[in-house]
């Protein structure tokens, strides 16, 4: 059987991590499937493209992001995600090697769905946050169902 390339038109996707390697190839591979792909190595530079796009009323459908930035760290950087889109629910994929039970628990309060542990392979990060991606649109159009009933 064929393997089916899912299509990600019409889909923004934001990639922030200051690892330029992993971050050009995800971009790439969001890309390469039809997404209009956002990236960022800093903050600072995030809370610009985000307040950007929130102004021109819209959001992404989904961040992949390091949470260990160049002078950040932790929950600071889904903090300044949250504010810049106007507290819509946009769901975050986090990859990084900093990780504890209490930062995990704060993660999930700012759309943290997934993350995943670096080092990571790139291909197992693009699949995880394809999936995300997908649950979190599953998500979507059934509370969108539920509303119309």
């Amino acid at each position: 059987m064929a393997k089916v390339e899912m299509s990600l038109i019409g889909k923004r996707i934001f990639v922030i991590d200051d690892n330029e390697l992993l971050r050009g190839a995800l971009k790439e591979r969001f890309e390469l499937r039809g997404a209009t792909v956002y990236v960022s190595s800093t903050t600072e530079r995030t809370a610009t493209i985000l307040q950007g796009l929130s102004a021109q009323g819209l959001v992404p459908d989904l961040i992949v992001a390091d949470i260990r930035l160049p002078g950040c760290f932790g929950v600071h950087l889904l903090q300044v995600i949250s504010d810049s889109v106007n507290k819509s629910f946009v769901p975050i994929v986090v990859a990084s090697r900093w990780f504890n039970q209490l930062a995990l628990a704060k993660m999930k309060l700012f759309g943290v769905m997934g993350y995943v542990e670096k080092p990571v392979k790139m291909e197992e990060l693009f699949k995880f946050s394809l999936d995300i991606l997908m649950d979190s649109i599953e998500m979507k159009l059934t509370a969108e169902k539920d509303l119309a009933s």
